[in-house]
């Protein structure tokens, strides 16, 4: 599959902040998503941490500390 689609990043429920088309590639040998370095600068994402999978978007204070899901 090679796609165009949207990608939303929601912070809570109905607080969508930002809206990225993107193109969308399914590997069926793949059991999680991947995303590119643009995609998370697109998206407001700020990596705190990639191996805890800890960040914060880029309009919360510095004292906010998100978990992936």
């Amino acid at each position: 599959m090679d796609e165009d689609a949207r990608v939303n990043l929601v912070l809570s429920d109905n607080n969508y902040v930002e809206d990225v088309k993107v193109k969308l590639i399914v590997n069926p040998s793949l059991d999680e998503a991947l995303i590119s370095d643009q995609l998370i600068d697109a998206l407001g994402i700020i990596v705190i941490s990639f191996g805890k999978g800890l960040w914060r978007y880029k309009e919360e204070s510095e004292g906010v500390i998100r978990k992936s899901a």
